[in-house]
């Protein structure tokens, strides 16, 4: 006969989907379902090597998400247990039989994330209090970081290291409005960012969202139009005035129109 305990563990170990407990050191448990599946998952988190959830984890306390693991959807739901956290990981396969409209939403957020990694601008997500949430690929171009090395981080925390000023983000968060700004990054780019605002239903800023590009290339190209426009003037003034000064050839002025135009084609 089972005691209690024994039969709660059995039950938890069989489970179809996956389950997870995480100490507050960082220690953590998976059952049976996990464990046979991402052998890496029974390690600390510190040792999981998974990008990822490794990013995930970082941002501070565990929370709901879609995660992907080797290859594998989960939709994760988390639920504090005393100092512990206790994480349900449902497989997208199971929860797609619950509800047909799951698997339509899983496709919208695979097609988001695609989208959103390969967007050759910048995409710097921040929630209300200016934390790092979301960063894409773009940004690792445009600043020269890993997007790793700023998940977690507030953006004061970057303006001092000196990977980017200014930071837009404050503002937008004070002001509630887009916010337009030209940033110098540690290495070299001029880069132009436009910050939004996503607002709940009380009207605080829950999210900004930080668009990027590299402005570098066309500030350089507006300087040297701007060199070429001053030289064409600089001659357009010359031409100008040697015409009000009329044609002359070693200091001899031509009066007669067929010498003044054989004088003009010799000069050009």
């Amino acid at each position: 006969m089972f005691s209690t305990n024994e039969f709660v563990a059995a039950l938890v170990s069989q489970l179809p989907i996956g389950i997870m407990g995480v100490s507050q050191a960082g220690t953590v448990w998976i059952n049976e379902y996990l464990s046979s599946r991402h052998t890496r998952l029974r390690l600390t988190i510190d040792q999981w090597k998974e990008p990822e959830l490794e990013t995930w984890a970082k941002i501070g306390t565990f929370h709901d998400a879609v995660l992907e693991i080797d290859g594998e959807h989960y939709q994760v739901a988390s639920h504090q247990v005393q100092d512990d956290r206790a994480l349900v990981f449902w497989p997208s396969s199971a929860v797609a039989r619950f509800s047909p409209q799951v698997e339509q939403l899983e496709q919208l957020y695979l097609d988001f994330r695609e989208i959103y990694r390969h967007s050759f601008d910048g995409i710097f997500i921040t929630d209300g209090a200016g934390k790092t949430l979301l960063v894409n690929e773009g940004c690792e171009r445009n600043y020269g970081i890993v997007a790793a090395d700023l998940i977690g981080k507030n953006v004061f925390e970057l303006e001092r290291a000196g990977l980017v000023r200014p930071v837009i983000a404050p503002r937008v968060i004070t002001t509630r409005e887009r916010v337009t700004a030209v940033q110098e990054t540690r290495i070299g780019k001029t880069i132009m960012v436009t910050g939004i605002p996503l607002l709940d239903e009380q009207g605080n800023v829950r999210k900004v969202i930080i668009n990027s590009r590299d402005a570098t290339e066309l500030i350089q190209l507006q300087e040297d139009l701007a060199r070429a426009q001053e030289k064409l003037r600089r001659y357009a003034l010359e031409v100008s005035q040697l015409r009000m000064n009329g044609p002359s050839i070693a200091g001899i002025i031509l009066r007669s129109p067929s010498m003044q135009q054989i004088s003009t084609l010799a000069g050009r």
